[in-house]
């Protein structure tokens, strides 16, 4: 059987040099091929994709998935890097945390985040 994603979004931020945020837009307007999520035949709509300049600042609630386990969220794991073991290759995974959709997820202590629309954002656990 095969699993369909009926009315999902995503809002996906990319952290990067201007001259690659530049090209993977423009990848991103005029793809060569359909674009695809995940291992199936679901088709992807871009719907904005734009650049935006934001400094990183001390934010004490995060909206985006974060490195390891924490209270009241989502747990995922999430395909870190491809290592080699012999003659073959294995996938390594990290353990994230995706926080309520809305609310997010209040920290301890602030940690580095970039504020982007009103969702403070981490890159890969960046200020973990």
């Amino acid at each position: 059987m095969r699993q369909k994603m009926i009315g999902v979004q995503y809002t996906v931020y990319f952290k990067a040099p201007e001259d690659q945020l530049i090209e993977g837009c423009q990848a991103l307007l005029s793809p060569h091929w359909p674009l695809y999520l995940g291992e199936s035949d679901d088709l992807v709509d871009v719907l904005s994709p734009r650049i935006i300049e934001v400094e990183p600042t001390l934010a004490d609630r995060i909206h985006s998935i974060i490195p390891g386990l924490k209270q009241g969220c989502r747990l995922v794991k999430v395909p870190n890097r491809f290592v080699k073991q012999g003659k073959s290759w294995h996938v390594e995974q990290q353990l994230y945390s995706i926080p309520p959709e809305k609310e997010g997820i209040q920290l301890s202590e602030p940690k580095l985040a970039y504020s982007i629309e009103g969702r403070n954002i981490v890159f890969n656990g960046n200020s973990w």
